[in-house]
């Protein structure tokens, strides 16, 4: 499947969800990263453990390879942890009311204004 890749830039954050969603989604991979499937306990087949593994890997690279280079500061030094980890990273970053959600926003909003050279009030207003 091709995994659309995911900027810093708090514009792609939505479709890039919705498409990685429907890959998941599509193979019966999503259950990871939701929580509505966990790691098999100790006492099952070692079989069945493996498959779990793998699948969880399968995940992980989807979603750690499809992050622009500058996004894997949100993990730090570290190991970004389960698929369900890195996703509720990447969602705690994006759809927070942060300082810098409002600043990109801000930003956006001046560059539209300043590219068709009106004030703000008559921009939104179109």
């Amino acid at each position: 499947a091709k995994v659309p890749q995911l900027k810093n830039d708090f514009t792609s954050w939505r479709a890039w969800k919705i498409q990685l969603q429907a890959i998941l989604e599509d193979e019966e991979l999503w259950p990871i990263v939701n929580g509505e499937e966990h790691a098999p306990a100790e006492d099952v087949p070692l079989a069945q453990t493996r498959n779990y593994r793998k699948r969880e890997r399968k995940v992980r690279r989807y979603l750690v390879t499809s992050l622009a280079h500058e996004m894997l500061f949100l993990f730090g030094a570290e190991d970004p942890g389960t698929p369900a980890k890195v996703w509720t990273t990447l969602g705690t970053h994006f759809e927070r009311n942060s300082g810098s959600n409002r600043a990109s926003i801000r930003s956006q909003l001046v560059s539209c204004v300043l590219r068709d050279k009106n004030d703000p009030i008559t921009w939104v207003r179109k």
